[in-house]
């Protein structure tokens, strides 16, 4: 994980379980922090990868 362009695969649990994406490792924090806020959803993040 510490190479760069290495990213986080993230496997949704809950509604549209197995659609899978990555994210780059600087944006984990904030995604887990606004997730259990109920800031954004999923979706949000998914929409945003490159």
């Amino acid at each position: 994980m510490r190479e760069p362009g290495h990213r986080v695969l993230v496997i949704p649990l809950a509604d549209q379980i197995g659609f899978a994406f990555r994210v780059a490792p600087e944006l984990v924090r904030g995604m887990v922090v606004n997730l259990a806020l109920g800031n954004m959803d999923i979706d949000d993040f998914r929409n945003d990868e490159a």
